[in-house]
């Protein structure tokens, strides 16, 4: 009876209601299986499982993770082709470091470290690739064995040198960003956390490139050169 009147209501038929039932139905179960919160539209009900499958410790793993710039960067590069690559190959390049006011109580004693970690956005960089020419090779390579910046989450880390704090900006050197970047995070480099001796480098031991600067070939309708 609850049905007929629910579906005289929605102007729709018994039949296509029943339909609309078990699609909520096989909604509910996903959500249950895979960890995710479901919503009913209006906002009147809301169901957070408290297990979903597979994970380690009961806590369901979040689809989407929600990140907020705290900053921009601002450096002589304007593309990627003829970006130096990585902070080694940047020596003495400046840039600056515009940290948005409300974060900048955070700066505190920052100025004491030599090296600072930015934590950035890649925000040019084109779709993720899974395989890809890395620029100091020519063969192709695993994603995740490279630091190329199409990945699934483009997220950028570049250990520059920190020159001067004043207010909410930070003057860099060894830049290897483009201008604009969004920054996300900023960590002290230190060398007694950071640095590691190692026994193997991958394909790096037998790179086939030397070049010192990009091309366009990861950016939003770049080319390889």
């Amino acid at each position: 009876m609850y049905q007929d009147q629910a579906a005289e209501q929605m102007n729709v038929s018994r039949q296509t209601f029943g339909r609309i039932i078990e699609s909520a139905r096989r909604k509910v179960a996903e959500a249950l299986v895979e960890g995710k919160a479901l919503r009913i539209e209006g906002g009147e009900f809301e169901m957070k499982p408290t297990r979903a499958l597979g994970s380690a410790q009961g806590e369901p793993l979040p689809r989407v993770l929600r990140l907020r710039p705290i900053g921009v960067i601002r450096t002589p590069f304007r593309e990627a082709a003829g970006t130096p690559i990585q902070p080694r190959q940047a020596k003495g390049v400046k840039g600056t470091v515009e940290l948005f006011e409300r974060f900048q109580e955070g700066l505190k004693d920052l100025e004491g470290f030599e090296r600072i970690w930015l934590v950035y956005w890649f925000h040019r960089a084109s779709k993720a690739q899974l395989r890809v020419v890395p620029y100091l090779d020519e063969q192709e390579r695993g994603l995740f064995a490279t630091r190329a910046p199409c990945r699934p989450n483009p997220i950028g880390m570049s250990p520059v040198r920190l020159l001067k704090v004043e207010s909410n900006l930070l003057t860099v050197a060894d830049v290897d960003i483009l201008d604009g970047t969004p920054m996300l995070d900023i960590k002290p480099y230190t060398p007694q956390f950071d640095c590691f001796k190692v026994a193997r480098c991958g394909w790096l031991e037998k790179a086939a490139s030397r070049r010192h600067v990009a091309d366009s070939r990861f950016e939003t309708g770049g080319e390889e050169a």
